[in-house]
């Protein structure tokens, strides 16, 4: 999924406010509350959220694991 990451190294979570963690990413905004790198995938849930809303978050939408990979190496 991530080849830059082993996955080893993977944590699988529906509760994330129970983990700190600088990186996140999810498909919903809560998911990825406390990040000081947020990134949101895509979905039909949040679709419609605005660049400017995304951006006054500090949150940074993606569309693929390739453009994660981009952001983070």
């Amino acid at each position: 999924m991530l080849p830059f990451i082993d996955s080893s190294q993977y944590i699988f979570t529906t509760h994330k406010e129970i983990m700190n963690f600088d990186i996140r990413i999810d498909d919903r905004v809560s998911g990825l509350e406390n990040g000081s790198v947020q990134l949101l995938f895509t979905a039909w849930s949040n679709k419609n959220m605005t660049e400017e809303e995304l951006a006054s978050k500090n949150i940074k939408r993606v569309n693929t694991w390739q453009e994660i990979a981009e952001i983070l190496l």
